[in-house]
């Protein structure tokens, strides 16, 4: 009878690799479709952009010089990959319920194949031990380059103890100061639309997304001062990522109340609340469920058009909208292919235990700053 063992031995010939490697689903995982992931072949994340400033032409007299025109502002990024990794050992009441379960096909008491039912139950476990918490690591940390316009982080004991600092330089003028007491969002004299008008203003491409979380868009939609009227709404299947329209009502009619839709284009608003949760294990070893966009905090997306670093089948330049990208480097122990590392055995030594390894170096890079605005409130 095939066992974990042979199942482990089986399957780690690259199809592994491929559990790790396969895209992750951009209608569940909301902060991907903004920083996409592109697998290249350097553990330094680098970036450039150049920004036109157009200049109107001046007054020339005749027979003078010409005055001068347009000009370049550009920046660059080069920063190390962070190194994240994880390592689990299946449980033994999960394995005693899957080997009986193994036996029970095997005497032909369940209909199916021990071989598949095991692997079916093997890719599962690591899929959701090792995979999913590889892939949550990613979303988490486009979380903090998104709500805060940087990652810096300290987390980790002893030789693990990992300081990550990096400001990808969002513009001051992008990031007011946080609104309180009755300014905040939920508060009588809520600043929010006002500030809805000036992210429009400072994103000169135009405005993409409004992302927070889910709690914060509640708070937004419960608060009166704003009069919204939610005109859609929709959910993700698995229910991460709640998009809902609404528009500024204005009353008629004195003190009747007769509403009727403010036609501002600043009073109509596409708002998104993200609700998708990480365990992030504290510096004492415990499991605190965070998520992966606090809250708090209002991020203003605009649009970007960028060159991806990878190119589709066939060789063809991708230009995406996107504010940057998640660069996904080799890995030792991937034997330096560009890509996540999973692996799954059952040791020798100690044939009733499965482990699983899992690395991945990465990191999150924001090309165009200046198109992202961050407000932060009051929660309540």
């Amino acid at each position: 009878m095939d066992t974990f063992a042979t199942i482990s031995a089986a399957l780690r010939q690259g199809r592994l690799i491929e559990l790790a490697n396969q895209p992750v689903d951009p209608g569940e995982a909301l902060l991907v479709n903004f920083l996409p992931e592109e697998r290249i072949a350097d553990f330094t994340a680098r970036s450039g952009a150049f920004k036109v400033i157009p200049v109107m032409a001046g007054l020339t007299g005749m027979d003078s010089p010409y005055t001068p025109g347009g000009t370049f502002e550009g920046t660059s990024f080069v920063e190390g990959t962070i190194k994240a990794t994880i390592r689990t050992e299946m449980p033994e009441a999960f394995i005693r319920e899957v080997m009986q379960m193994a036996r029970e096909i095997q005497l032909g008491t369940v209909e199916g194949t021990t071989r598949d039912y095991l692997a079916f139950q093997f890719l599962n476990w690591l899929e959701a031990v090792g995979d999913q918490g590889l892939a949550d690591r990613r979303e988490y940390t486009r979380g903090l380059a998104l709500s805060t316009g940087a990652i810096i982080t300290t987390e980790g004991t002893g030789q693990n103890r990992k300081t990550i600092s990096i400001d990808f330089g969002v513009p001051a003028e992008n990031k007011p100061a946080k609104f309180t007491a009755a300014n905040g969002f939920a508060g009588t004299t809520s600043q929010f639309l006002a500030v809805a008008r000036q992210a429009r203003r400072r994103l000169k491409g135009g405005l993409r997304a409004i992302i927070m979380s889910d709690d914060t868009l509640q708070m937004i939609l419960d608060n009166p001062a704003h009069g919204f009227v939610v005109t859609a709404e929709r959910l993700s299947p698995q229910g991460n990522i709640r998009t809902v329209q609404v528009q500024r009502a204005v009353f008629q009619g004195g003190q009747t109340i007769t509403p009727a839709i403010d036609r501002d284009v600043n009073a109509t608003l596409t708002l998104i609340g993200y609700s998708r949760t990480v365990n992030l294990r504290t510096d004492s070893g415990t499991l605190v469920e965070t998520q992966a966009f606090p809250d708090g905090v209002v991020s203003f997306v605009g649009n970007n058009t960028r060159v991806a670093r990878t190119t589709s089948q066939g060789g063809v330049v991708q230009r995406v909208n996107a504010l940057g990208y998640t660069h996904i480097a080799p890995t030792v122990e991937g034997g330096l292919a560009p890509g996540i590392f999973l692996d799954a055995f059952v040791d020798p030594k100690e044939p009733w235990q499965v482990r699983a390894h899992g690395a991945e170096n990465f990191l999150p890079v924001l090309e165009a700053p200046s198109q992202l605005f961050i407000a932060q409130t009051d929660v309540v």
